[in-house]
């Protein structure tokens, strides 16, 4: 009896320890294409509004979360960002196609973003420019529960004083 008892705990701590280790919904963890058609820009379509959004979320081993995004601007220019953070609220340099090279020739300071969990399903996600100004207004990025939707809502008053109020939806493509 005791032996089967000590069985159980063993059995019991590691299940736990791999629960604690399980990416949260929230993370975002793989890859999600941005549905224009499902997509809402308020005051209305901005003239730097994405015509495609890849967005790729993976779980490095050391705790940090890398988000690579590729698109195509309204412009029809190719962009870019890179971001390697953790779920703590802290700043983190965020690379885009504009920074890296200026960052590459001359060093100098990318923006940051900070990413904090909300709950499973959510985080908050915050923006400064290289000065360190961080914009109006949060972006809340929710996963839903059967894992196949992602959306960023952006909802406030920007630096002009507009009311604005984007919602990004994102497929998962897997």
């Amino acid at each position: 009896m005791k032996r089967l008892l000590g069985v159980v705990c063993v059995l019991l701590t590691a299940g736990m320890v791999l629960l604690a280790q399980s990416p949260k919904p929230a993370e975002g963890i793989g890859t999600w294409r941005l549905n224009l058609s499902k997509s809402k820009w308020s005051p209305g379509p901005a003239q730097t509004a994405p015509v495609a959004d890849l967005r790729q979320f993976e779980n490095r081993k050391d705790g940090y979360t890398v988000v690579t995004i590729t698109g195509v601007n309204a412009q029809g220019d190719p962009t870019f960002q890179q971001i390697i953070y953790k779920l703590d609220g802290k700043d983190y340099p965020q690379y885009t196609s504009v920074n890296l090279a200026e960052f590459a020739a001359t060093g100098a300071k990318p923006g940051t973003t900070s990413v904090k969990l909300i709950d499973d399903y959510s985080v908050s996600i915050l923006t400064k420019n290289a000065q360190g100004v961080a914009s109006a207004i949060p972006i809340i990025r929710s996963v839903s529960k059967d894992g196949k939707t992602m959306t960023m809502t952006t909802k406030g008053t920007n630096a002009r004083g507009v009311t604005v109020e984007n919602i990004l939806v994102y497929d998962r493509v897997h």
